[in-house]
């Protein structure tokens, strides 16, 4: 199993282009989860409204449901 460090070891043993494309690959597939991250909770959140579990209000109608 790799490390962290050998991972990087490892990269390091690459050409300039090589690591580049890494570098671009990784920049890509973060965004990539992250969108899917936002997309989820998308779902999440308007299946609740849908289901009358998302309540609106101001922030003293937070607090206030928050018991402070």
């Amino acid at each position: 199993m790799h490390t962290i460090d050998n991972v990087f070891d490892e990269i390091e043993g690459l050409s300039f282009e090589e690591q580049e494309f890494i570098e671009q690959e990784l920049k890509k597939r973060i965004v990539e989860k992250r969108r899917n991250e936002i997309v989820n909770q998308f779902e999440i959140i308007k299946n609740e409204i849908q289901n009358g579990k998302f309540k609106k209000g101001s922030c003293d109608d937070f607090l206030k449901d928050l018991n402070f």
